[in-house]
């Protein structure tokens, strides 16, 4: 009979021990996991604003072009414009589409207002100059969320 209570009293440590070393990984786990969907959150954000930061040069360098006398080394910038503007903007959008996924309301709200203001019935340079309007106006919008979101 003696010798049966060490092995319950170690028998119990052991089982706390193991209980212990669970534990930890599944806290672990799960700081690992909340840092994981942070690092997306923030290359999301990030995305983003790399992305509207460059369409508001590239749209705004057009719109200067097309604002002046045709000739043609301006009409070969804006056909260089116009394909770094295409890339761009389907960059943004395969971003936009993480956004739906990863980032808040707030976020989701400001790009879908943007959008819109995209979508404005003007023309030509009339755009070009709403479509940056609408970026200046917006990123100061989606830079106040993400601060928001990621604690920064």
């Amino acid at each position: 009979m003696d010798f049966v209570v060490p092995l319950i009293t170690s028998g119990s440590s052991g089982l706390m021990a193991l209980a212990g070393v669970w534990l930890g990984q599944r806290l672990s786990g799960h700081v690992a996991d909340r840092q994981r969907v942070w690092n997306q959150k923030r290359d999301t954000y990030s995305g983003l604003l790399a992305a509207l930061s460059e369409l508001n040069m590239i749209t705004g360098a057009i719109a200067k072009y097309m604002s002046v006398e045709l000739t043609e080394f301006s009409s070969g910038e804006i056909d260089k414009l116009n394909e770094q503007r295409y890339r761009v903007v389907r960059d943004y959008g395969r971003t936009r589409d993480l956004a739906q996924i990863f980032l808040s309301a707030e976020a989701t709200a400001v790009l879908r207002d943007l959008e819109n203001s995209f979508g404005a019935k003007s023309e030509g340079n009339q755009f070009r100059m709403a479509v940056c309007e609408a970026i200046d106006k917006g990123c100061p919008l989606l830079i106040a969320a993400a601060r928001k979101e990621l604690g920064t």
